[in-house]
C-alpha cells in the first residue's frame, strides 16, 4: 500500500498547529497586556508590592500617557523612579493568560454538558 504524501505530513502538520496555537496565545496575551496597560495605566497597579520595594508604591505618572513603561513609577515622597516595564508586561500578560485559560476551561466544560445525553 503506497503512502500518500498528506500521512508523511501529518505529524509535520500537527506539530505546526501546536506551535501556531501556543506562539498565538502568547502574542494574544502580551498585546492584550500592552492594550489594558496603554488605556486603563490604573489596572497595572495591583502589582505594586511586587515591583517597587518598600517604602515605595507603584503611581501613574501623567504626564508620561502615552508609553506603557513611562507611564508607571515607584514613588516614595519626592523620590521616584520609571518602574520595570518588562516585569510589569509580563505580569499583565500571565494575569490576561490565567483569565483567558479559566474562559477556555469554562467553554469546553460547558461544550461537553451540552452534549451529554439527558
Amino acid at each position: 500500500m503506497p503512502v500518500d504524501s498528506d500521512d508523511r505530513l501529518g505529524g509535520a502538520r500537527r506539530f505546526g498547529k501546536i506551535i501556531g496555537t501556543l506562539v498565538g496565545a502568547v502574542g494574544v496575551c502580551v498585546g492584550g497586556a500592552a492594550f489594558v496597560i496603554a488605556v486603563l495605566p490604573r489596572s497595572a497597579l495591583w502589582m505594586g508590592p511586587i515591583v517597587c520595594p518598600n517604602p515605595y508604591r507603584l503611581a501613574v505618572h501623567t504626564s508620561h500617557y502615552g508609553d506603557t513603561s513611562a507611564g508607571l513609577q515607584c514613588v516614595s515622597g519626592a523620590s521616584s523612579y520609571d518602574a520595570n516595564a518588562f516585569a510589569i508586561d509580563g505580569m499583565q500578560s500571565l494575569l490576561i493568560a490565567a483569565v483567558l485559560g479559566a474562559v477556555a476551561v469554562l467553554a469546553v466544560l460547558l461544550r461537553r454538558r451540552a452534549r451529554r445525553p439527558a
